[in-house]
């Protein structure tokens, strides 16, 4: 009776400090959007492009709807014109639902991205509880547990996605690791309600954000070359496979779980694989066999009915092109896909060495854990091994060795007689560390400092010239940003998982860099229904990812015939001389930058039959 007593008491006060960590580090991450003086000087117009706008379009039309999805939505004909989009379908949207429940209850008066930064900042903190979780699976201790936590919460790479509003990872990836934390400890106590938590919370993931199919499937691939290595416990496949039909469950529940046959996922069939393999009483020769059985019903299965599995074409391209050429972008864009360069870019790119160790910081040393034998199981030394590697490849992927690294050091520092004292020291060393990086940390995705002010100069111009019902083409950084905040039909969209979607961008940008002017003028208004042109200087001429997206090598200029040639310029002569495309608004002189000359970003035109 005293040890179940003192077994609740032990539980209780880690959850109390779970959640006071939460709360610290849900502050930090609002106080660090709102000190930057380019986000806390904006207004809502000038914050949003790119995905985050279009989260938010999707989220003001549940809060006008009362709290539901409008029908309209089904068939929106303001994304992608002129066919269309079908957004629940299409999108993963989940945390639209969270926070505009939470705006109609406790915004009041506040605006509603303001509502969005206080409540992510809440749910992207509390991946710290998964990350006790692990720890406490791999340690058996709940002290090493918090250590591991609190050490995730000074981490600079806990915060990648601080300031940039509505991003879905906010939500997805704690469910994430709160599902890897379950399936952990159903591993260890065999009963079917922890398998079935797993399975339920790998499966909000999958249905919250698109990314996370290909976190689940590297924790599955590490259990399944764990069990075909015969280093799991064996169990009855009755209970393991209670993970996979608990997600396909619960991602089947929603609109783009069962448009897109999120449940064919691979990550779930190797899952499968693993359950069945894992059964007591089989040799390894026989486990191999069953588990390739299976994998190879499950790539038939998607090839056959299609579904996610298929669209996601261009994440395997991409992965091809990155081991092909070792991580480094080639300096031919011509060498890769247009697919394959789309996703080579921003939180797709390679990390560097220093970039690594920013975000990894003093919990890079949990790699000794790893790499020690006989120290991790051998599923947890892959998965931390893993997951490094994955970061390296591809920049977003960081967070979840910034989620493991902890735990791993965790392990390490509980087999050391003097594992507390070296804690502290590394807390306190780690604790400085982030002092520093908070105190200096400047918020990229808001640069250069005038972009908010011209941005939400030209959400005005469009709301002034161009007429309701008419679209709009442009990139798909502003694209959203005209969407949510005018209401205008666009083109293209930035959540290209739809091969379609991919082929409107393609369209766009090869169009705008390669074609004719006449021909990209005669394709927006006659395929398109397009009389309205927005050129936005920095993203398409600025940006060196933009330039390789469209083809061009590093120094190469467009073709003199071509719409970039003539619209990218700054002269108002060469601006004006295009047959067809009439300059009806152009950026002010207005906002300086800091050698006093204006940024001079955005050119809005009305397009005209010669």
């Amino acid at each position: 009776m005293q040890s179940a007593e003192a077994s609740r008491w032990k539980r209780g006060r880690a959850l109390l400090a779970l959640a006071v960590l939460a709360l610290f580090s849900a502050f930090i991450r609002v106080e660090m959007a709102r000190g930057d003086a380019n986000f806390s000087g904006a207004t809502v117009e000038g914050l949003l492009k790119s995905d985050p706008a279009l989260v938010h379009y999707v989220t003001s039309r549940i809060v006008e709807g009362g709290g539901s999805a409008p029908p309209a939505l089904r068939s929106d004909p303001l994304v992608e014109h002129p066919a269309g989009m079908d957004l629940p379908s299409a999108l993963t949207i989940g945390q639209e639902y969270l926070i505009a429940w939470s705006h109609l209850l406790f915004g009041g008066e506040r605006p509603l991205h303001e509502t969005a930064l206080l409540l992510m900042a809440l749910t992207a903190a509390c991946a710290l509880f998964g990350v006790f979780g692990v720890a406490r699976e791999w340690t058996g201790s709940y002290s090493w547990g918090l250590f591991a936590a609190l050490s995730w919460t000074l981490l600079p790479g806990a915060y990648r996605s601080v300031g940039v509003l509505f991003l879905r990872e906010d939500l997805a990836f704690p469910l994430l690791m709160a599902g890897l934390w379950a399936l952990l400890r159903g591993r260890r106590t065999r009963r079917p309600m922890d398998h079935l938590l797993a399975g339920a919370l790998l499966g909000l993931a999958l249905a919250t954000w698109h990314a996370s199919a290909h976190f689940a499937l590297i924790i599955a691939a590490c259990l399944l070359t764990s069990v075909l290595l015969g280093r799991e416990r064996p169990a009855p496949a009755k209970l393991g496979l209670l993970v996979p039909l608990a997600a396909v469950i619960t991602v089947s529940l929603f609109p783009v779980g069962r448009a897109r046959l999120l449940f064919l996922t691979p990550a779930l069939f190797v899952l499968t694989a693993a359950a069945v393999a894992n059964r007591p009483g089989i040799d390894k020769s026989r486990r191999a066999m069953e588990a390739l059985g299976i994998l190879l019903l499950g790539a038939m299965l998607s090839r056959l009915f299609g579904g996610g599995v298929v669209e996601d074409s261009h994440v395997h391209e991409l992965l091809i092109a990155k081991l092909l050429h070792l991580g480094q972008r080639p300096l031919d864009p011509s060498v890769l896909t247009f697919d394959a360069r789309l996703l080579w870019q921003g939180p797709f790119e390679t990390s560097s060495l220093t970039q690594a160790l920013l975000s990894l910081s003093l919990a890079a040393l949990g790699l000794a854990a790893a790499l020690k034998r006989d120290l991790l199981s051998h599923f947890a030394r892959a998965l931390v091994l893993l997951s490094t590697a994955a970061g390296w490849l591809i920049t977003r992927v960081l967070i979840l060795p910034t989620a493991l690294l902890p735990a791993a050091g965790a392990t390490l520092l509980a087999r050391n007689e003097r594992g507390p004292a070296m804690a502290a020291a590394l807390l306190i060393a780690q604790a400085g560390l982030f002092y520093q990086h908070v105190s200096t940390h400047e918020l990229s995705w808001y640069k250069p400092p005038g972009r908010q002010a011209e941005l939400e100069a030209m959400i005005s111009a469009v709301e002034a010239n161009v007429p309701p019902g008419e679209a709009v083409a442009c990139d798909f950084m502003n694209s959203t940003a005209i969407l949510t905040h005018t209401r205008r039909p666009i083109l293209v969209q930035p959540k290209y998982e739809l091969d379609a979607s991919r082929r409107a961008a393609e369209d766009f940008y090869l169009g705008f860099f390669h074609a004719e002017a006449s021909e990209f003028k005669r394709s927006l208004l006659e395929e398109q229904r397009c009389r309205y042109l927005l050129v936005d200087r920095f993203t398409l001429g600025v940006l060196k990812a933009t330039r390789y997206l469209a083809g061009l090598r590093p120094g190469e200029e467009p073709p003199a015939e071509s719409a970039a040639a003539a619209l990218l310029s700054q002269d108002e002569r060469v601006l004006e001389s295009l047959p067809g495309y009439e300059l009806i608004w152009r950026s002010t002189g207005d906002v300086l930058q800091r050698n006093g000359s204006p940024y001079d970003l955005y050119r809005l035109y009305r397009l005209t039959p010669e």
